[in-house]
């Protein structure tokens, strides 16, 4: 029963970078984003994401029933464990990107009421 949770908590885990990804990708590439994300894409690396969980959780089921050492065990663990802060720095990264991005696209937009004032300004004489 664990074995089925864990493949639950890594696919969700493997989405979440998804979405990160797309989020990058909406807001820092926006004018390439249509043909970077498409519908055929999304779904395959979905299908990747929950095929990459459950070969993760098959291969814990195999080394357990094998009854495979604990150095093996733990060697496994600590390469899942490194896999996991990769993924966590990714998702950090790609929402860090898409901060700056928002960040700076906020600084350079013209806010209305100043284009208002600013046509005011010009259309004044002096």
């Amino acid at each position: 029963m664990s074995h089925v949770l864990y493949t639950f908590y890594f696919a969700s885990f493997l989405n979440l970078l998804l979405v990160a990804w797309e989020r990058y990708v909406a807001i820092a590439k926006w004018m390439e984003y249509k043909a970077i994300v498409t519908r055929i894409r999304l779904k395959k690396y979905v299908r990747v994401a929950w095929l990459s969980a459950f070969l993760v959780s098959l291969t814990a089921m195999i080394l357990e029933a094998a009854g495979v050492g604990y150095k093996v065990t733990s060697a496994v663990d600590v390469t899942l464990s490194i896999l996991w802060a990769a993924l966590v720095l990714l998702i950090g990264y790609f929402y860090a990107k898409v901060y700056f991005a928002v960040r700076k696209w906020n600084r350079t937009k013209t806010l209305p009421v100043n284009a208002l004032s600013e046509r005011k300004f010009e259309t004044t004489v002096w």
